[in-house]
């Protein structure tokens, strides 16, 4: 895996980002494509932290922040160091089940 540095912070991440669109149950903006539960969630990160990715993006509007929530599990599941890996949160349009006092999670 080739690696850069993010900006002027002297965090190395992988030249490959992991999106978590596809994570959730169906529901909210993403719903057509959002369909990927927590099993294969851990299959997909444990892949890709093994194969070198250490960046991860989300968002709240991924299914109305179970992507999130999935990710989260996923990475804490295979108990991996918070150092070792990156996590790029985009904060956007707010959801009318979501809380507005969010900051970002990294």
């Amino acid at each position: 895996m080739e690696y850069a540095t993010l900006g002027n912070t002297g965090l190395l991440v992988s030249k490959l980002c992991f999106g978590t669109m596809t994570f959730g149950d169906g529901r909210g903006l993403f719903k057509a494509i959002s369909t990927v539960g927590q099993d294969g969630a851990d299959e997909l990160i444990k892949t890709s932290l093994d194969g070198g990715i250490n960046f991860f993006d989300t968002a709240d509007n991924y299914t109305e922040g179970e992507s999130e929530k999935i990710l989260g599990q996923s990475l804490q599941a295979d108990f991996w160091p918070r150092n070792n890996f990156r996590l790029a949160r985009h904060p956007t349009t707010e959801s009318p089940s979501r809380s507005t006092s969010r900051g970002p999670i990294s």
